[in-house]
């Protein structure tokens, strides 16, 4: 029989079915995350200035993702050891502790200098169990009125997903090899301690996943804190543009995943990292100018420069502002508003030149400096927010969807490559760190990397040479090393 008339069985299209919504409901976190990103930056990091505040807040986002290889190394042994289905169930309950101990905390009201602090040490503590419900938990425990939406919603869904994981049957993979008495005794040695699966590992963390999740992180989740924090986009108007585009660039995904059967895994990760990397720049240019034409006319139009001898290597947003140096203090303030500037040596304090009006910064500068360098940044016509009038929204929209396809196109048929990559008595273990590695440090840290670079070489869209670096590099790593595993037999060393 022709394979493309091969019946899929039940049991798969089940399991197909209720992993996918229960993904499905676990994403929401992030994407509520990111929503409410500068709701979190007030409640927990009140004693900081908006922009460094929100560099804080992508800062806490990343503490789960900095350790969640630990939970990679943990539950991928034990997923190879007592299966998947259970495995995915402890870490879900587990997923509800971290969202209760987070949901109780107050904010920076209540708790004062430990505001920042608490959540980030519940997270590093379960962060290798829960890093998604520390996002959802953080999300809900801020005082906004979005709580009375998203605390009882977020409950809801973790409870439809539970449920949904124990209707699920174990791998069938797993259960032929645990029948058969071929399942690992020691799952990390056999994965990582042998040379001969462990360049496999490095080839699908560097050839594949540090790509995937630049461009997938990139395309959904920067993209959204872009519009809102450095093009001064409403919430509510960069959210629901997001929405729109990925309910218009979900089919993709499948689609992507579809395709990939046909051509190979490969072509179409690779092909969706360059055209990452060629496109992002101009991309992230157009959608300046269509989400908020006059910021990208004045940074256009005028010319700002900031010269000082006491200039740290970037921005520190937990810095002193009291003890800080100058040009940190001046930097703040250019970074907040989405100046374009040039940076030059100098001798003395920090000095910004603003056209014709220049504002001098000393160690420890007051706030008067501050309001002179926002007065003649008004003046030069930077925005303080993006104009709703002159928004083009289908512009905004078509590019949205553009960085969405770019995700689909790597993110659809990374599941099926690295699956096929590797034998299934190991394959939790040996998926589950390149995977988490490449997704929590290469991709988790993607926000407040690209907002530090940019601070540092005063260009917003400067951040975006990380993600085009490590695209590039992903892409080439693939072409020399990754081996196209379509149509690899996934039972063959069982």
């Amino acid at each position: 029989m022709p394979a493309a008339a091969v019946r899929m069985p039940a049991e798969h299209r089940q399991l197909i079915a209720a992993s996918g919504l229960g993904t499905l409901f676990e994403w929401y976190d992030f994407y509520l995350y990111g929503a409410l990103a500068p709701v979190l930056a007030r409640q927990f990091f009140a004693g900081l200035d908006a922009e460094s505040a929100l560099v804080a807040a992508l800062l806490g986002f990343a503490v789960g993702f900095v350790v969640r290889p630990l939970g990679a190394l943990l539950f991928g042994r034990l997923g190879d050891l007592i299966g998947r289905k259970y495995t995915f169930l402890v870490t879900l309950l587990l997923m509800g502790g971290a969202t209760f101990l987070i949901g109780l905390l107050p904010g920076h009201d209540a708790l004062g200098a430990a505001a920042p602090v608490a959540p980030c040490v519940i997270g590093l503590i379960l962060g290798p169990l829960a890093e998604d419900q520390m996002r959802r938990a953080l999300a809900i425990s801020q005082g906004d009125a979005s709580v009375f939406v998203t605390q009882p919603l977020s409950a809801v869904l973790l409870a439809i997903s539970v449920w949904i994981r124990l209707r699920l049957q174990e791998s069938p993979a797993f259960r032929r090899i645990k029948q058969a008495g071929r399942s690992s005794r020691a799952p990390l040695t056999e994965a990582f301690g042998n040379w001969g699966n462990l360049k496999w590992v490095l080839v699908a963390l560097f050839g594949l996943v540090a790509g995937q999740a630049v461009v997938w992180y990139t395309g959904q989740y920067q993209a959204l804190v872009f519009l809102t924090s450095q093009l001064k986009v409403d919430d509510t108007a960069a959210s629901l543009l997001m929405a729109a585009a990925l309910a218009i660039g979900a089919p993709a995904f499948v689609a992507f995943g579809a395709l990939s059967d046909r051509i190979g895994r490969k072509p179409i990760i690779v092909a969706g990292c360059v055209a990452a990397a060629v496109c992002y720049f101009p991309l992230f240019d157009a959608l300046t100018r269509a989400a908020n034409p006059a910021l990208a006319e004045a940074q256009a139009r005028v010319p700002v420069t900031l010269s000082a001898g006491d200039c740290p290597l970037q921005l520190n947003p937990l810095a002193d502002e009291a003890a800080g140096s100058g040009c940190d203090a001046a930097r703040r303030v250019l970074v907040a508003r989405s100046v374009r500037y040039a940076q030059r040596d100098g001798a003395g304090p920090a000095r910004v030149t603003v056209g014709a009006h220049s504002v001098e910064f000393a160690r420890g500068a007051d706030e008067a400096p501050r309001r002179a360098l926002h007065d003649a940044l008004d003046a030069a016509g930077y925005p303080r927010e993006a104009d709703p009038a002159r928004i083009d929204r289908p512009k905004v929209l078509g590019i949205l969807v553009l960085l969405v396809l770019f995700a689909a196109m790597v993110y659809g048929p990374i599941a099926a490559a690295l699956v096929e990559m590797f034998p299934t008595h190991v394959r939790c273990s040996s998926v589950s760190l390149p995977y988490h590695i490449g997704n929590g440090w290469f991709g988790g840290l993607l926000p407040a990397t690209s907002i530090a670079i940019g601070a540092h070489t005063g260009h917003m869209l400067d951040g975006l040479w990380y993600p085009v670096a490590v695209a590039s590099l992903g892409a080439l790593i693939a072409v020399l090393f990754v081996r196209e595993t379509k149509d690899r037999d996934i039972y063959a060393g069982d």
